[in-house]
């Protein structure tokens, strides 16, 4: 029997780590001996009608930043183990959330760069 979890469902193309995409979730009660998940083709990314690929990730966040650790293997490619996987002072979650790429540090986004060259 499975434990009582709430999942994330990813999809992909192929089975390449990098690229994949949230499209939805699934609740597992406790107990239950296996998970249906039922997709309409309307959440599907365009076109991704045939040739798919699904991972289901445990909604945990180990680090606390905001972003599920499945999601920061999957989608984000940050580490799911540190809050700020490219230690330049802001979380993960945060970062992504105002559009920064939460992976680089070297992109200008750190707590103390200036993004709007306004000297501030």
């Amino acid at each position: 029997p499975l434990p009582d979890y709430a999942l994330e469902l990813y999809a992909r193309h192929d089975l390449t780590t990098h690229g994949w995409e949230g499209v939805g979730t699934a609740s597992v009660e406790a107990g239950a001996e296996s998970v249906i998940v039922e997709l309409p083709h309307a959440l599907l990314p365009n076109g991704w009608m045939n040739s798919m690929f699904f991972v289901l990730g445990l909604c945990t966040d180990t680090d606390n930043d905001g972003l599920s650790d499945a999601f920061e293997r999957l989608v984000a490619q940050t580490d799911p183990g540190l809050a700020d996987s490219d230690i330049d002072g802001m979380p993960d979650g945060w970062e992504l959330g105002m559009g920064l790429d939460p992976a680089s540090d070297t992109d200008g986004n750190g707590a103390t760069d200036d993004l709007d060259n306004d000297g501030i």
